[in-house]
């Protein structure tokens, strides 16, 4: 019997001649020069995308040696853009969105990369004293000002006809009108 070869990212099919036959064995009757060469196919591997942080997951496979486009992001994150792909969950952006990649011989992960939106909520006093707007993290933690008008008794903020009761910043931007 002949000996199976190894290549990194390959599966050894057999050896062949030069007439592309398939040889796996030499018997003592075989003399003369015979030239084989191994015949390879490339492995197939896994790419998991991991959402780090949004909902969901993906995947896509990969013929090694061969480079081929990242899928489309298909996770959604609220409060938060998408900056890239990572081979770490806390790492540096080393891949873009639908960015040519060649996998290694192995399953491997790759995470998206999210960073934190800035929301803003403006507010128009009514004639009460003016207060500064917020612009803060998506999520965190606001206090809502309380204005002065003389005279008058603040009801509350309101975004159009409703009162508005949130206590972190939400995923948009919002405007607040005082109501006396």
């Amino acid at each position: 019997d002949l000996c199976t070869a190894v290549k990194v990212g390959y599966t050894f099919v057999g050896w062949v001649t030069e007439k592309d036959e398939v040889i796996t064995s030499i018997t003592s009757e075989q003399n003369g020069n015979l030239s084989l060469t191994a015949k390879w196919e490339a492995n197939t591997y896994r790419l998991t995308f991991n959402a780090n942080g949004a909902s969901g997951s993906s995947y896509q496979d990969f013929v090694y040696g061969t480079p081929s486009k990242l899928n489309a992001l298909s996770f959604t994150r609220e409060g938060y853009t998408f900056k890239g792909w990572s081979t770490s969950s806390n790492g540096e952006v080393v891949y873009a969105d639908q960015e040519e990649y060649s996998i290694p011989a192995e399953a491997t992960t790759l995470y998206a990369i999210w960073e934190i939106n800035s929301y803003s909520i403006t507010f128009d006093e009514e004639g009460g004293e003016q207060v500064s707007d917020i612009t803060q993290d998506y999520g965190t933690s606001v206090t809502l000002p309380t204005p002065v008008k003389v005279g008058y008794t603040f009801k509350g903020w309101y975004e159009g006809e409703t009162l508005y009761t949130e206590t972190s910043i939400p995923s948009r931007d919002v405007a607040l009108k005082a109501k006396w």
